[in-house]
């Protein structure tokens, strides 16, 4: 009874996870597409080629980076994750920024390194995959990978440093108020349903439920607080030892 039990529960987490990588390569799709296509249509009327021709360039454009983001956020989710989910747990020691012979906290180095090694590999194999189908395997496989990995960790890094600038801020205005800390604000228990929800549903994906999206929130407001109260610290840690290092010379000063 219980291997069944443990079977099913297995089956249901593997259904969730599922739905949850079809809606992100859905959502990185459409965005890339969006993104693709104001992108080239902005160059193309910032060279004065008309609006028929940047409508042109639009379409081209949107289909291209529709089916690029396809490619990279299935590869993405559907192996890169997993064979990295596995690789870590069969060796569970974790680098820190010490090992690499930094002087910044592991805590910051986890925040500005997250998700990168995913990204980087989803996008060598992108690229790769892309400069085989346009020049052959021997010249545009490697280029393809490289510039891919490029691209796609400049982006992560980017996006990983922009979170970093906001806990920090974050911590800033804390630190000026006078009052005790308080637990951040909910998101709204009942998300609006965009049009992607709607489009997906069509397409026979299970919604996520209320409860479920509130328990990601949670769970999301949880690791957000731990990072603040980390940095916090770390905050005081530094200033404490600032303060020690300006005491001698002040001592000297006053002899």
């Amino acid at each position: 009874m219980s291997t069944h039990a443990q079977g099913g529960a297995t089956n249901a987490r593997g259904e969730v996870l599922s739905e949850s990588a079809i809606l992100s390569v859905a959502q990185g799709a459409i965005i890339t597409s969006v993104a693709g296509a104001c992108l080239t249509a902005s160059y193309a009327l910032l060279r004065g080629r008309g609006t028929r021709v940047a409508r042109m360039y639009a379409i081209d454009s949107s289909v291209n980076c529709a089916i690029a983001g396809a490619t990279f956020f299935s590869l993405k989710n559907y192996w890169v994750e997993p064979v990295l989910a596995k690789f870590q747990e069969s060796s569970p020691s974790q680098l820190t920024s010490a090992e690499f012979g930094g002087d910044e906290p592991a805590s910051w180095w986890a925040l500005r390194s997250r998700g990168l090694p995913e990204v980087a590999l989803s996008g060598a194999l992108t690229g790769g995959l892309f400069g085989w189908r346009r020049y052959t395997l021997a010249r545009g496989t490697l280029p393809g990978a490289l510039v891919g990995a490029a691209f796609c960790s400049l982006a992560q890094i980017s996006l990983n440093e922009v979170g970093v600038q906001r806990l920090k801020y974050i911590s800033r205005e804390r630190n000026r108020a006078s009052g005790p800390p308080s637990e951040p604000a909910l998101a709204p228990s009942k998300p609006k349903r965009p049009l992607l929800m709607r489009f997906m549903n069509w397409l026979g994906v299970k919604q996520v439920t209320p409860e479920e999206y509130l328990e990601k929130l949670r769970a999301e407001r949880d690791l957000v607080w731990e990072e603040i109260l980390l940095l916090e610290e770390e905050e005081r840690n530094k200033e404490r030892e600032e303060k020690g290092e300006l005491l001698p010379a002040e001592e000297s000063r006053v002899v």
